[in-house]
């Protein structure tokens, strides 16, 4: 996850999450990288009444694919992204996504992602509840997750981008 500051919107991810029923019952949050929560987050999970739901882990990519392969859920609500990497790692490792519906996301991952409005809250709750509660919906983004990545892959990139090069030469 990395760093949780300014235009990655955790506050609001977090809220979401406070305000669901449903969620805080059956699942936690894993918080992956981004350092030791601070005084500020950790009052602020207390104000909520969710800190024993908020689990925080650090690590290397290896640990990081072990939660991706464990967990039932990915959840990135950034207002902005330069390309963003998180949910392609995530849907590589067949883990259902919820994300902003922010241009770049909307733009690379439409139809394997469950979008949502990332600046209220009541969206960013029902889209997370939605694609827990719908396993024919997660089968979905999952299968068609897969083959969308297949066109962000390194080597078709590169290819891409040398093309590219040698046409504006």
């Amino acid at each position: 996850m990395g760093s949780r500051n300014r235009y990655k919107n955790f506050n609001n991810f977090i809220e979401a999450y406070s305000k669901s029923k449903f969620l805080r019952s059956n699942y936690k949050v894993i918080c992956f990288g981004g350092g030791s929560f601070s005084n500020q987050e950790i009052n602020f999970f207390k104000n909520l009444k969710i800190k024993d739901k908020i689990i925080l882990k650090n690590g290397y990519d290896t640990e990081l694919k072990k939660i991706y392969q464990k967990v039932s859920l990915f959840v990135t609500v950034s207002k902005q992204e330069g390309f963003g990497l998180t949910p392609f790692e995530a849907i590589s490792f067949e883990c259902p996504v919820v994300c902003s519906n922010i241009k770049v996301f909307k733009e690379n991952l439409k139809g394997c992602v469950q979008f949502v409005n990332p600046d209220h809250i009541e969206s960013i709750k029902n889209g997370m509840e939605k694609i827990l509660k719908d396993k024919t919906l997660r089968s979905k983004f999952r299968k068609y997750g897969l083959k969308v990545i297949k066109n962000f892959k390194w080597d078709i990139t590169a290819s891409k981008t040398l093309k590219t090069y040698k046409s504006v030469i």
